[in-house]
C-alpha cells in the first residue's frame, strides 16, 4: 500500500514492493518452521514418555533416524532465523523475479519438514504400540522383581535349613 501512495517516487514504491517480497519470503520459512516445530514437538513429546528400552523395542531405528533427524531440523531451524533477509536476492540479471532461486532456496528446507511430517506420522501410528510394550516392560520389571525376591526368600529358607543341619 506504501508503494501506491508514493507512485511518483519510483525509488520509493521499488522499495516498498522489495520489502513486500521480502515479508512474502520470510511467510514461507515461518508456514514451513510451524510444521517442523510441530511436528518436532509431537515426536519428543511422544518419546519422552517411554523408557529408552521400549522405545528400542518397538522403534528400534529411533536413535539412528528419528533422533538425529529433529537434530537436522533444529540445526537448519537456526540457519534459517540467521538467513532472514535472504529474499531479497531472488532477481535474475534482467532485474527480474527467478522463481528457480525461490524454489532452490526453499527446497532444502521443505525436504527436511517434510521428512519430519512423515516421521511425525510413523511415530503416531506406533503410540499403540509403544504403549503395549510399556505395559509389558512393567509386567518384566515386577515379574523379574518377584523372582528375585522369592530366590531371597529361598536363599535364606536354604541358608536356615543348612545352619540347623549342621
Amino acid at each position: 500500500m506504501r508503494c501506491y501512495e508514493n507512485r511518483i517516487n519510483q525509488e520509493e514504491c521499488k522499495k516498498q514492493i522489495d520489502k513486500a517480497k521480502g515479508h512474502l519470503f520470510r511467510a514461507g520459512y515461518d508456514a514451513y518452521e510451524l510444521l517442523g516445530i510441530e511436528a518436532t514437538t509431537k515426536i519428543k513429546s511422544t518419546f519422552s514418555k517411554y523408557d529408552p528400552s521400549v522405545i528400542i523395542k518397538v522403534f528400534p531405528n529411533y536413535y539412528e533416524t528419528v533422533y538425529p533427524q529433529v537434530s537436522k531440523f533444529e540445526e537448519q531451524l537456526v540457519i534459517a532465523r540467521a538467513n532472514k533477509d535472504v529474499g531479497y536476492n531472488f532477481y535474475n540479471d534482467d532485474g527480474e523475479i527467478d522463481v528457480e532461486k525461490i524454489q532452490n532456496a526453499f527446497t532444502a528446507y521443505e525436504n527436511i519438514v517434510t521428512e519430519l511430517l512423515v516421521l511425525k506420522d510413523e511415530v503416531i501410528t506406533k503410540i499403540p504400540a509403544l504403549e503395549q510394550a510399556k505395559v509389558d516392560s512393567e509386567q518384566e520389571k515386577k515379574a523379574d522383581h518377584y523372582k528375585e525376591l522369592i530366590i531371597a526368600i529361598m536363599s535364606a529358607i536354604i541358608g536356615a535349613i543348612i545352619s540347623k543341619i549342621l
